[in-house]
């Protein structure tokens, strides 16, 4: 994976769901104006290959779960929550400092 690429994905990410089409999700950095919602999806990728997950809790308060990423691949990571409850293989079909686009593998 190009130093590039790798530079845009660490940042704190929330799923712009309104936009998502044709299997691609839209994922929109920190401060962008997102239309309300009630919860939105976050994670948060850092260069120590570590990552923090929010989203809605049961009381519609975020919670946040810890985990990892790592690159499988040219323009391929996976994500994976500590306690291996989740682990998604992810294609990046676009990254740069206004969107994310992902497919899942």
């Amino acid at each position: 994976m190009e130093a590039r690429t790798l530079q845009c994905l660490r940042r704190s990410w929330g799923h712009s769901r309104e936009e998502d089409s044709a299997g691609v999700e839209v994922w929109r950095p920190a401060g962008y104006p997102f239309p309300l919602a009630r919860g939105r999806n976050w994670f948060e990728l850092r260069e120590d290959g570590s990552a923090t997950f929010f989203g809605p809790g049961p009381d519609d308060r975020s919670s946040a779960t810890l985990g990892f990423w790592t690159v499988t691949g040219d323009d391929e990571f996976e994500l994976r929550h500590s306690d291996n409850a989740l682990s998604l293989r992810l294609k990046i079909v676009e990254c740069s400092g206004s969107v994310l686009r992902l497919r899942q593998r």
